[in-house]
């Protein structure tokens, strides 16, 4: 008896490239492409908030503490990091300190800050895909 198959039966489930620099190069490439309008955006939000307190002299803020140890803000009524009370609910020194680098490295323009962002989460993401795929290759994992 004649049996006929599928072609479509016959391809081959999606693998991952060979090569783990391929895979995390695949991340950060899928990260741009899910945040294109973000990168060529500008300044969106509490960017703006943060320009306008880095030109300030002295600063506002601790850089140390980040960006959010700001406790007034003229503009702003509430300041929703402080509902808790306590400043070290909402440390954050390594964005305030990239995001300031930036600023005094490319001048008041967002692409370079918002492109390294991206690079940054694509990177994270190929780590943790590297992560998991050696602890699958561990004999924990078994």
């Amino acid at each position: 008896m004649l049996s006929v198959t599928d072609p479509a039966s016959r391809r081959e489930p999606f693998h991952w490239p060979k090569s783990n620099a391929a895979a995390v190069l695949c991340l950060v490439l899928v990260s741009l492409a899910f945040n294109w309008f973000y990168l060529l955006g500008g300044f969106q939000a509490d960017e703006f908030f943060f320009l306008n307190s880095l030109r300030q002299d002295p600063l506002p803020f601790s850089r140390w503490l980040g960006l959010w140890s700001v406790e007034e803000i003229s503009s702003i009524s509430n300041i929703w990091w402080f509902e808790g009370g306590d400043l070290g609910v909402f440390w954050r020194p390594v964005p305030s300190l990239i995001f300031e680098g930036s600023i005094r490295l490319f001048g008041e323009r967002a692409l370079p800050l918002h492109l390294f962002a991206i690079i940054a989460h694509g990177l994270v993401a190929g780590a943790l895909f590297l992560l998991v795929q050696s602890a699958r290759c561990s004999s924990w994992w078994r």
